[in-house]
């Protein structure tokens, strides 16, 4: 893959991706920057991705989410190019809580659809700070999808 550079800093309290830059010749591109602070349990991470085609991008995703790439080469094939914005944010719910605010939105903007997906936890800062998937998977989650398909059709969906 060209270009290629991650750079990446870690210390006792703090995790941080400076820069993170992924290509291919054949137009497909991540990009993105972050940190987080393990002892505070706060952070932003940001992540970009282009593609000339929604293919290029199923292909990326299909490892990770097999299900959600068989539901996107079910879409019909439209000629463009296809961009994706992921953002996750993580907060204190107040000083004195002892539960996080975390919330990502993952904007599309494809010809097959465009919008956004959204969603909000509030874990607690004992499993986030020891990423204890088990307490994690049981925190609730709320989501809201707003979704536009090619001849205007709209989807939103929440839980």
């Amino acid at each position: 893959m060209r270009p290629f550079s991650v750079q990446v800093g870690y210390d006792p309290k703090t995790l941080t991706l400076d820069r993170f830059k992924v290509g291919e010749p054949t137009g497909l591109m991540l990009d993105g920057s972050g940190s987080f602070d393990r002892n505070d349990v706060t952070g932003k991470l940001m992540l970009s991705a282009g593609a000339s085609s929604l293919a290029q991008a199923i292909n990326v995703v299909s490892p990770v989410a097999p299900r959600l790439a068989e539901r996107l080469r079910a879409m019909p094939a439209v000629a463009g190019a296809v961009k994706f914005k992921l953002g996750l944010d993580v907060a204190k719910a107040s000083p004195s809580s002892d539960r996080a605010n975390a919330s990502a939105v993952l904007d599309i903007d494809a010809p097959q659809m465009k919008g956004s997906i959204s969603s909000k936890v509030s874990p607690t800062l004992v499993a986030l700070r020891g990423f204890d998937v088990a307490a994690l998977s049981g925190s609730e989650l709320l989501w809201d999808a707003r979704l536009t398909g090619q001849g205007g059709r709209c989807w939103r969906c929440s839980a």
